[in-house]
């Protein structure tokens, strides 16, 4: 990191972060190498430091690809919401044989909480699916806006322990963005504009 913030005075930082992580993952193999013969600790602080300089750069180029997306490009806007009053063996019916894992509640009140995949698979083992969504859905919700960058839900996102987030704007839900979901967009893109990033965000 010291490397890094030294050569990002004369180049971009995602650029440094290259530079460094190239340099240091030299270094480390040549700790791993003289390890191997001479001590068996340098090897293994070689190793660490080679995968770590590596997550380092993935973390570093995936938060430059996240912040210049807004959350409204990112997001699903075909969604299914249910009401706090409805019962669970419906929605686990859209759940089992539908594509949606995660569901915006939404009653009388607005948005009143998120019912998401681990939920309902956790509600059905332990109280069935004859209760309401209101008893199970999670009411510790993060609602963001349209306009906040992806870098900023996926922070809110690992933050919170969420798998899924609401995007809002005034109290109307535009869409709803989970984890799984951001690396699902990133890879249509690249895709699309024939990039790899697969190395970047890994397949879930």
């Amino acid at each position: 990191r010291v490397l890094r913030g030294i050569l990002a005075t004369k180049m971009d930082y995602v650029q440094a972060t290259s530079a460094a992580v190239f340099i240091g993952q030299a270094l480390a193999m040549f700790f791993m190498f003289f390890g191997i013969f001479f001590n068996w600790w340098l090897a293994l602080i070689g190793l660490f430091l080679y995968i770590g300089a590596g997550s380092e750069k993935q973390h570093v180029i995936l938060r430059s690809f996240l912040h210049e997306v807004p959350a409204s490009e990112a997001m699903t806007t075909e969604y299914r919401s249910v009401r706090p009053d409805e019962s669970l063996s419906r929605v686990f019916e859209h759940f089992h044989h539908g594509c949606q894992e995660d569901f915006p509640v939404i009653g009388d009140s607005g948005i009143e909480g998120i019912l998401t995949r681990d939920r309902i698979l956790a509600s059905i083992h332990d109280k069935g699916l004859n209760v309401p969504v209101s008893n199970v859905m999670d009411q510790d919700f993060v609602l963001v806006d349209p306009t906040m960058p992806l870098d900023e839900v996926y922070k809110k996102l690992l933050a919170s322990r969420k798998t899924a987030v609401i995007v809002a704007d005034k109290g109307e839900v535009k869409g709803m963005i989970c984890l799984d979901g951001i690396s699902r967009y990133f890879l249509i893109k690249a895709a699309l504009k024939k990039i790899d990033i697969e190395s970047i965000i890994p397949r879930p």
